[in-house]
């Protein structure tokens, strides 16, 4: 059976309980990384714009996490970005990303936005079947070179 997954808002020192989450899409980031990103998301946005919003189970375990904000795309308008999915699941079950994809959604339609865009890491190609099931289609690409650091 599939626990009933509820989506839980987290903020300020809350935001270190989906740490262990990250990390597992992006097992590099450390726990000053992950408060900066959050700070300057939530920053850029302003307001309720932005933030971060996991999933929860009866027990409180956390099994789904996304970071949201809310952006003006040059063709689309208002858009909502994710820029973090990650979904874990132990029961071999969709219920996680389904309901994520379901808190996006509605969170898209709570601040305007007619347009969800969701970024994945090269490694979550398995998330990326499941949305593109959902009804998400690829539109758009990054490239990305990493730059040696200015110096101060």
């Amino acid at each position: 059976m599939t626990p009933s997954l509820r989506p839980i808002a987290l903020a300020g020192g809350q935001i270190l309980r989906a740490l262990p989450l990250v990390r597992l899409t992006w097992p590099r980031v450390d726990q000053r990384g992950w408060e900066e990103f959050v700070a300057f998301i939530r920053n850029r946005a302003g307001g309720d714009g932005a933030g971060v919003i996991a999933l929860g189970d009866e027990a409180n375990y956390l099994s789904g996490l996304i970071v949201y904000e809310s952006e003006h795309d040059l063709e689309e308008g208002r858009v909502l970005t994710l820029h973090l999915f990650t979904a874990v699941d132990l029961v071999n079950s969709l219920a996680p990303i389904h309901s994520l994809y379901r808190t996006a959604t509605a969170k898209a339609d709570e601040l305007g936005c007619g347009g969800l865009q969701v970024r994945l890491h090269a490694d979550q190609a398995a998330i990326a079947v499941h949305l593109r099931a959902l009804g998400l289609s690829e539109r758009a690409g990054y490239l990305w070179k990493k730059l040696a650091t200015a110096p101060a």
